[in-house]
């Protein structure tokens, strides 16, 4: 398994890899998880989810270590949102 930060295009890695190369991360933990609302949490990892829905070989997740003071709140909407699009 490999993991990126978000600074990496992980639509071009995806379409790259073997499909039995697991990629993982991409959402950037500074600017979405600690810096951006509830609501905005939820955009950002529908997007993602959106964009590598083809992809089996994909998991979503931070890009890197969480934040300190990061609000519990957005960790919860990024779990919800998760759990809610695998319905």
């Amino acid at each position: 398994m490999f993991h990126f930060g978000a600074p990496m295009d992980i639509d071009k890695a995806l379409a790259q890899v073997p499909k039995d190369v697991i990629l993982a991360g991409n959402l950037d933990p500074t600017s979405i998880f600690h810096s951006s609302t509830p609501d905005e949490v939820v955009l950002h990892t529908r997007s993602l989810l959106d964009r590598t829905a083809n992809y089996q070989n994909f998991i979503i997740s931070s890009g890197c270590d969480i934040p300190p003071g990061t609000p519990l709140k957005n960790l919860e909407t990024f779990y919800n949102t998760v759990n809610l699009s695998s319905i």
